[in-house]
């Protein structure tokens, strides 16, 4: 095995939004765009979902800020992931981020990820909480507010 990146997003874009969305990412500087195509983008964002499924050796490095373009024109919050395989002596080394986005704004939160040797695949078994509660003072507060709804046990400890 070599080692490979995995990018996965999933977006449902609002009919009352993507008019606006397929104006705005013409002028920005949108590296999905190279990655899948003027043509596919704008089949996906008329389809109302944009849906990234893709395995590369190299890491795509503007994929977060992709992902914060992408909700500077969206109303609800997104989430995509980046999941570095490296291969290893006892198995697969794996590390992998959240990469949430609202309003234009992105963070990363670590992934808890184990493989399947089955299927040769990282599986994802959610955010990683023991992560989340060690940097909680350095995430953006709308961070904090979604894990907390999410599982209040990400909260900081009570007494």
């Amino acid at each position: 095995m070599k080692p490979f990146y995995r990018y996965d997003l999933e977006v449902e874009i609002p009919a009352t939004e993507v008019a606006v969305l397929v104006d705005a990412l013409e002028g920005d500087d949108f590296s999905l765009r190279e990655r899948i195509g003027k043509d596919e983008l704008r089949r996906q964002l008329e389809a109302q979902q944009i849906r990234i499924e893709a395995a590369s050796p190299d890491r795509w490095p503007d994929f977060q800020r992709d992902v914060g373009t992408l909700s500077a024109y969206l109303s609800e919050p997104i989430a995509g992931r980046e999941i570095h395989v490296e291969p290893g002596a006892g198995g697969p080394l794996l590390e992998g981020w959240a990469i949430l986005g609202r309003r234009g704004e992105t963070a990363r939160v670590a992934l808890d990820l184990a493989w399947d040797a089955g299927k040769e695949a990282p599986v994802e078994r959610g955010l990683d909480e023991a992560y989340a509660r060690r940097h909680w003072d350095e995430l953006p507060e709308w961070v904090r507010s979604s894990l907390t709804a999410r599982r209040a046990r990400l909260g900081r400890p009570v007494g």
